[in-house]
């Protein structure tokens, strides 16, 4: 089965449950979200400047409701005193922190082998694996 297949199946599996009755988690009772930053540049931005824009994001997800978001972090945004600060503020405000390797590199390039793709995630962890949030 390839990856289209199973997507589809696992499709029409959750369609079909959810018309029988029979469903995977109890409803709730009020709507959720879920949210990803996948490796947004800390410093790249024309508007803002990174304290601006890491306060704006997060006071956006406050004033609605409380959303949490999922921070899947570029090591290397993450390893300096500014990252890891900014990467504090995420953390305190409650959202997950996730490895999104160091350097994020093509890994679907035929350069780089099992062991430098396990190296980068690994130096990445080094990074954020101290935050409570770390996941």
């Amino acid at each position: 089965m390839n990856r289209r297949e199973f997507t589809k199946a696992i499709g029409l599996l959750a369609l079909a449950s959810s018309t029988s009755g029979i469903g995977f988690a109890k409803p709730k009772e009020q709507p959720e979200i879920s949210i990803t930053m996948d490796d947004f540049n800390w410093d790249k931005n024309l508007r803002l400047d990174p304290d601006q824009r890491n306060r704006a994001l997060l006071e956006a997800m406050r004033s609605r409701g409380g959303l949490k978001a999922a921070l899947f972090v570029k090591g290397k945004n993450a390893d300096s005193e500014k990252g890891k600060a900014l990467l504090a503020e995420w953390d305190r405000a409650g959202h997950v922190i996730a490895n999104h390797s160091y350097s994020h590199q093509e890994y679907n390039s035929t350069k780089i082998d099992a062991g430098a793709f396990t190296a980068d995630i690994l130096k990445c962890e080094e990074v954020i694996k101290t935050y409570p949030r770390f996941q």
